[in-house]
């Protein structure tokens, strides 16, 4: 479909009309998003759990006295079981990755003020890897506008959606 926009309709929307042009790129390029990322989208959403679990479990390694700890271990316990049921669909996946966002969220809310911009900044810091794959995911949009960040991005999502990937807070990206 979006061939035939790119190659029928795109010549025939008048350069006079710059928002129909505008529009019909838009649509070529969302069209084109979809079709190259619908074969990942399942593998990105679990490596989207799979960092949230890596970030909740090194923030409760490095503040482990906290109040609301059983909650956020409680969160990561439930975002492994969704790693391990290859049924969930991509909105459950979704609603998991926001599961442990929440309870993070939660967890640096319940901490005492002395600590809480601590923790904020450890939670900061871990969140490279997940800020960075949701570049990459989104990419294909134009939003980057450096082309070597372009490539590493890229080069990181297909990573990710690797079967068997693992992140760790140190990842180059």
């Amino acid at each position: 479909m979006s061939k035939a926009l790119s190659d029928v309709v795109r010549p025939s929307v008048s350069g006079d009309n710059p928002l129909a042009v505008e529009q019909i790129d838009l649509s070529i390029r969302a069209l084109s998003f979809v079709r190259d990322r619908l074969p990942m989208w399942h593998r990105y959403l679990r490596a989207d759990i799979s960092m949230h679990i890596d970030m909740a479990q090194a923030v409760r390694g490095d503040f482990p006295a906290l109040a609301g700890d059983a909650e956020l271990a409680f969160a990561v316990e439930q975002g492994r079981q969704a790693l391990m049921d290859a049924r969930l669909s991509p909105l459950e996946l979704q609603a998991q990755a926001a599961t442990l966002r929440d309870a993070i969220e939660a967890f640096t809310r319940s901490a005492p003020e002395a600590v809480r911009d601590v923790l904020s900044v450890a939670i900061a810091e871990r969140s490279k890897p997940i800020l960075d794959a949701a570049r990459a995911w989104n990419g294909p949009m134009g939003f980057e506008r450096s082309p070597e960040t372009s490539a590493e991005l890229a080069a990181f999502l297909t990573r990710i959606t690797d079967v068997g990937f693992t992140v760790s807070a140190g990842d180059p990206i």
